[in-house]
């Protein structure tokens, strides 16, 4: 088993990692002009590299990362649970941010018209 400071210490790299790759994925989503796939891509990214799952050994571990060794060295049965957890994280994450966007949305000014002679 690990040490607890091993444990802790995987965790912080791991999570200084995803805070960079989120954004890597914020900057370059901002030069895509469709605002509704730069709505889906960062929830989908947060809620992929941030959700965890409980292994086997009773250690914490990325969901992603489950899945895919479930995926390896288990039948699909054994899969279904992760990826229910990332469905109901990923839906969270999508509602989360639509809520922001609403809520934080700006609204056009109105343009004044100019009063005067031609």
């Amino acid at each position: 088993m690990a040490e607890f400071q091993e444990y802790s210490t995987a965790w912080l790299v791991y999570g200084l990692a995803v805070i960079g790759l989120l954004a890597v994925t914020w900057r370059i989503s901002r030069f895509i002009p469709w605002s509704y796939l730069r709505g889906v891509m960062i929830p989908t990214a947060a809620a992929l590299f941030l959700t965890p799952a409980l292994t086997e050994s009773s250690y914490w571990a990325p969901a992603w990362i489950v899945a895919v060794l479930e995926l390896l060295f288990s039948d699909l049965e054994s899969i279904l649970p992760v990826l229910r957890i990332l469905l109901i994280v990923w839906l969270a994450a999508l509602i989360a941010y639509t809520m922001i966007k609403l809520i934080f949305l700006k609204k056009p000014k109105e343009k004044k018209k100019k009063v005067g002679v031609y």
